[in-house]
């Protein structure tokens, strides 16, 4: 472009005449073209916005320049109509006003304390403008710039709150396509809000717009610059970049232009966060490194996985108070999901507190006394876990309840004391008095802050009436936590309150008997589960706690799973087809559809029971275990976080995260893991076996031998488990003990002849020890024919380590469907 052509735009600059700046920066020639004209378009931006102030947009009095961006400038504005300043964001001239304003409406509904909040849209003479909250405060840019870079600590307090923020966003279907240090805005009260959605992409109804090349080149993530859509992964590659920014004060990947900086991604060209910053905790670079992957599938899958690795990094943080330790204990779970995304190196130590989100949607549901005689026991138990389901069942309330809340009654904590360590604005807890055909329930809602009674009631009803009662002590404490109920939730409560009495009187000693897993406690609930069914044939709730009932008595190996499988699946599959709504069915129909190798139904299933009830701990619980088996160990630990968020103190869902950790082959961390178990419950049986394992794939086979010795203690007949026979046998065989190996194998295959157990996946664990691959190609073979469950860990167990290179491997995977 000639000086005469230059001298003409700035003259056109200069008489505040329109000038159509995409044509003129076409057609420049290069680089060096561009950027006189780049600088007198930002002189023509200054002079309009100059002229601008002290006028009105509409009905709002500008006041004051914000900020200003390529997608619009913002204002300190007067809204005349509710006496208060707002920040105006008016966008360029020349936009699809009715996609625009689409966009506006669709984020006025994101509500979240990390996200401003916009409260309208509108146009005014040809120009869009959002007008939102005005956040007082300085952006993330500024106060680098005045202060320097962040540390580790405060870098990943604020990456979870933009996690936070990530995800109520993508959730109504918005990419942001320009999160950066500028966008975000730190109140002074520390509040970190992400801001300026001039650039959002809208991935859902009927606004979805052509994708163009948006974003600040060095947040931009690699595939953006190749031509692909925006994306979740994208945007999360940009929090990953502004986190490397926030803690260093430059970016992974650097360049003059758009060009050199699409060349470095292409050609690897990337600055080490150790090198721009030496000293950052080891935890801490590899969320940024994760975060930043050049590929988006080895990115964490969602806003939610992120805020879980930086969860981790700051459990890492050596500056966490010791005052801080009770707390940490107690929330182990809900830190554990980001110990192994990744390559990240992990060291055991019990998590950090949870942040504080108190308001009236969490409650904790304290066991009820019961005040009748003992027998009566599983009767106050049963009610309890009733209303806490049906409190669950309300998506806006998180309930906590089940082994965590009656460990902490047990230990006679108070109810203030519970609150604090639980984390929840209110406390449930009452007494069951039962007197022949009479009931007498009172029960109370306290604010755990205060200490002051929020709710109470006595409810005096016949046992005839009981799940009336039930769902209207449900109804009660819900309005008086969230106020008027929703219509589906009320319509789920008195859905409730038409079972059968009697048969949910059956149910309920199943549940009870369930819980105990022990093998007369299983026994028992599947008699009283019968019985409920012959009372209630379309009692759907019975059928899940039958179908629960048979999977728990293969898993322990009460019965041979193989027998166990196909009356699980029957009861569960009989479930939902008399209520598609229940959760209970879906999780129930999950778990025996994985002991089928359905894996994509069994996820569905899972997913399915999560979107009916966000509050099931147990579903998120056996998702977990799926996602073990399937070897998609960061999304298996995410799911055990979401389980103890809501159940801390449950044995079975802590014993999922180190199961995991040792199917991942991280076999430190497993045995920590382990140990926290056994901290909670030193006589879980399970949590010997694991360790015992993890210690021999060390290479430490004494403690693995101390570890099973004890694991047979605890439990007398455990000495003739088969699976802890092949523990032992697989023991012997690696460490070279080949003479005991061979009698434990002898000793399974004789109880395989004579009363035709299920051995076939134990001894050839046993032969894989061995290094004799024929024999236990046999024995799979053996079991594969059978469809045992036991072949569901299949690839991922690393007791199968020395036949993975067999042709013969990758068969069976991919006939079990466990390939990649």
């Amino acid at each position: 472009m000639d000086r005469g052509n230059l001298s003409s735009l700035a003259d056109a600059v200069a008489d505040d005449r329109h000038v159509e700046w995409g044509s003129v920066e076409s057609s420049a020639w290069n680089e060096n073209d561009l950027e006189p004209i780049r600088q007198l378009r930002k002189v023509a931006e200054l002079l309009q916005a100059a002229r601008r102030l002290g006028s009105r947009w509409g009905p709002f009095e500008l006041r004051g320049e914000i900020g200003r961006g390529s997608f619009g400038t913002v204002y300190r504005a007067w809204d005349p109509r509710l006496n208060v300043e707002v920040a105006l964001k008016l966008l360029p001239t020349g936009l699809d006003y009715g996609r625009a304003l689409r966009e506006g409406q669709l984020l006025a509904q994101v509500r979240h304390p990390n996200v401003v909040s916009v409260y309208g849209a509108d146009v005014v003479n040809g120009q869009v403008g959002f007008w939102m909250e005005l956040v007082e405060g300085r952006t993330l840019k500024q106060i680098i710039q005045e202060h320097g870079p962040f540390s580790a600590h405060e870098a990943s307090l604020i990456g979870r709150d933009l996690s936070r923020a990530l995800t109520a966003v993508h959730q109504k279907g918005i990419i942001h396509r320009d999160l950066k240090a500028q966008n975000v805005m730190r109140g002074a009260g520390g509040r970190v809000v992400l801001m300026d959605f001039g650039t959002s992409l809208v991935t859902s109804g009927d606004v979805f717009p052509t994708p163009g090349l948006s974003g600040t080149p060095f947040y931009l993530a690699p595939e953006l610059l190749e031509g692909e859509p925006p994306t979740v992964a994208s945007d999360l590659y940009s929090l990953g970049v502004l986190l490397f920014h926030l803690v260093s004060g430059e970016f992974p990947v650097g360049g003059d232009s758009l060009v050199e900086i699409s060349a470095s991604h292409r050609n690897g060209v990337r600055r080490l966060i150790s090198d721009a910053r030496p000293g950052l905790p080891l935890s801490f670079i590899r969320v940024v490194d994760i975060a930043t992957a050049p590929n988006p599938l080895r990115r964490p899958r969602t806003a939610g996985e992120l805020e879980a690795l930086l969860d981790n990094s700051l459990s890492e943080d050596p500056t966490l108070r010791p005052s801080q330790e009770r707390r940490r204990v107690a929330y182990f779970g809900a830190a554990a999901v980001a110990i192994f995304l990744g390559a990240l190196s992990w060291t055991w130590r019990p998590p950090p507190p949870v942040p504080s989100v108190r308001s009236l949607d969490s409650v904790a549901v304290l066991p009820f006394r019961n005040l009748a005689d003992e027998n009566e026991d599983y009767f106050t138990a049963g009610l309890t876990e009733d209303l806490s389901t049906q409190l669950s069942a309300i998506r806006s309330i998180r309930v906590v309840a089940g082994p965590t809340t009656r460990r902490y009654t047990a230990a006679g904590k108070s109810e203030r004391e519970i609150a604090a360590d639980l984390d929840v604005a209110s406390i449930v807890s009452g007494s069951v008095r039962r007197s022949g055909d009479h009931l007498r329930v009172v029960s109370t809602l306290i604010d755990a802050t205060t200490g002051n009674q929020l709710w109470a009631g006595s409810f005096d009803r016949e046992m005839g009436s009981v799940l009336v009662l039930q769902a209207e002590v449900a109804r009660q404490i819900a309005v008086a936590l969230q106020g008027d109920l929703s219509l589906s939730d009320a319509q789920r409560l008195e859905s409730g309150a038409r079972r059968d009495p009697s048969a949910f009187n059956s149910y309920i000693r199943g549940r009870y008997y369930w819980g105990l897993r022990t093998e007369d406690g299983l026994n028992k609930a599947v008699t009283y589960f019968n019985d409920a069914i012959y009372r209630d044939r379309g009692y759907a709730l019975a059928y899940a706690g039958l179908a629960d009932a048979y999977a728990a008595l293969g898993a322990y190996g009460y019965i041979a799973r193989i027998e166990a499988a196909p009356m699980s699946y029957s009861a569960a599959e009989r479930a939902v087809a008399l209520d598609p709504t229940l959760p209970e069915a879906h999780a129930a129909l999950g778990y025996a559809q994985k002991n089928r190798f359905e894996w994509s139904a069994s996820e569905s299933s899972y997913r399915k029971a999560i979107e009916l009830s966000p509050n099931y701990a147990s579903a998120h619980h056996f998702y977990a275990i799926l996602l073990t088996q399937l070897g998609r160990f960061s999304e298996a630990l995410a799911e055990a976080k979401r389980a103890l968020a809501l159940d801390p103190m449950s044995i079975a869902a802590n014993a999922t995260v180190p199961s995991a950790l040792l199917m991942a082959r991280r076999y430190d961390d497993a045995i920590a893991g382990y140990d926290y178990v056994l901290k909670l419950d030193p006589a879980f049986r399970a949590a010997y076996k694991g360790s015992g394992t993890a210690y021999v794939h060390k290479g430490n086979y004494e403690q693995a031998a101390t570890r099973y010795k004890k694991a047979v203690q605890l439990a007398p007949l455990a000495a003739e488990d088969q699976e802890v026979k092949a523990d032992l046998g697989y023991l012997a065989a690696v460490s070279g003990q080949r003479a005991d190996a061979v009698r434990i194998i002898a000793e399974l295959t004789r109880r395989h002849d004579k009363a035709g157990e299920a051995v076939a996946v134990s001894v050839a664990a046993i032969y894989s020890g061995l290094q004799d691959l024929e024999q236990a190609f046999t024995w799979l073979q053996k079991a594969h024919s059978r469809s045992d469950p036991e072949l569901g860990y299949l690839k991922v167990d690393p007791r199968w380590d020395s036949l993975r290179d067999d042709r013969r491997f990758s068969t069976l995977l991919a006939s079990l469907r466990l390939s990649d």
